[in-house]
């Protein structure tokens, strides 16, 4: 159970739409023929950009303003994290939707290892190689956050279900 799992889960309560990062990134992946238990070269990861750019637009200038979606990623603190970061809250300013930022996090090592390697997330062209996760896990911290709807979740023993009940109910808190 993960941020996709979490956010179908937070989708069927409340009627948002789902915008998964591998909904934007599998186009790019399937056409480059890209093989997830390695690393992405840069020039995939520039064509990602552009479609997840385009996403973003789609979301502001054609969706119904009374629209919601949740959006997942994983956010690194590097620079190419901070500028998708921004986008997206660009993007919920300009629609002038509420932004809610939410880190899950999954601290349990062996939770976290059962996750990377589940033999499902092949076809979704996910991320596999266990050693590259767990590298990049601990030279790369997750993005640091400081905004005022902040919601950081510990998910290593929470069902999809309860977890997306705790973002509901802090969206819901926010709204009063």
């Amino acid at each position: 159970m993960g941020k996709l799992t979490i956010g179908e889960a937070i989708c069927r309560e409340t009627g948002a739409g789902l915008i998964d990062n591998h909904l934007i990134a599998n186009p790019v992946f399937a056409a480059a023929a890209i093989d997830r238990g390695g690393a992405l070269p840069p020039s995939v990861k520039q064509k990602v950009a552009i479609v997840r750019r385009a996403v973003l637009a789609a979301m502001v200038e054609d969706a119904a303003p009374a629209a919601s979606f949740v959006l997942t990623d994983v956010l690194l603190d590097d620079a190419s994290s901070e500028v998708r970061y921004a986008d997206v809250e660009t993007a919920a300013a300009a629609r002038e939707a509420s932004f809610v930022p939410v880190i899950l996090r999954c601290t349990e090592d062996t939770e976290y290892a059962l996750r990377v390697t589940d033999p499902a997330r092949v076809a979704k062209l996910k991320q596999t190689d266990l050693a590259i996760s767990l590298g990049r896990r601990s030279t790369k911290p997750l993005l640091p956050i400081s905004h005022r709807n902040l919601l950081e979740i510990e998910v290593g023993s929470l069902s999809a279900s309860e977890a997306a009940a705790d973002v509901i109910a802090h969206v819901a808190g926010l709204a009063r």
